[in-house]
């Protein structure tokens, strides 16, 4: 017997309207390009279709506090976030990042999870050299 999702689709949908996905983020893959002089050159670039998602951030919620809000190991500082995505996304890999739009800030994508075909889960993480996070 197949089972019903635990999250109706519309549900989220009804969330999206009513404002609880607030923030916009935008995903982004590693591509491969050359430089004006044709030298190798690694960058990065909007993933189709996932320039402008809307996601709600917040924290890992861990007991453990090394994994969760802002690390400090030596002189530099990682922020862990969580991004719940308005929609599924089975595309988007680790090997991605995710940039919130209105603060530029980039994270890291460490971790991926769908919640019932109808949303997905970012964990995110930002490493910051000079402990200005």
């Amino acid at each position: 017997m197949r089972q019903a999702p635990v999250v109706d689709p519309r549900l989220i949908d009804h969330l999206g309207r009513a404002g609880f996905f607030p923030t916009q983020v935008r995903i982004e893959k590693r591509v491969d390009a050359r430089t004006s002089t044709g030298a190798p050159d690694r960058t990065w670039q909007p993933v189709a279709g996932l320039e402008s998602v809307q996601a709600a951030r917040g924290q890992v919620p861990t007991p453990d506090p090394e994994v969760r809000g802002v690390q400090t190991e030596g002189e530099v500082e990682t922020l862990i976030a969580r991004f719940a995505l308005r929609g599924h996304y089975p595309s988007i890999t680790p090997a991605m990042r995710v940039v919130q739009v209105d603060t530029q800030e980039t994270f890291e994508v460490v971790g991926v999870a769908h919640r019932a075909g109808v949303m997905t889960v970012l964990d995110g993480k930002i490493t910051d050299p000079f402990g200005v996070l």
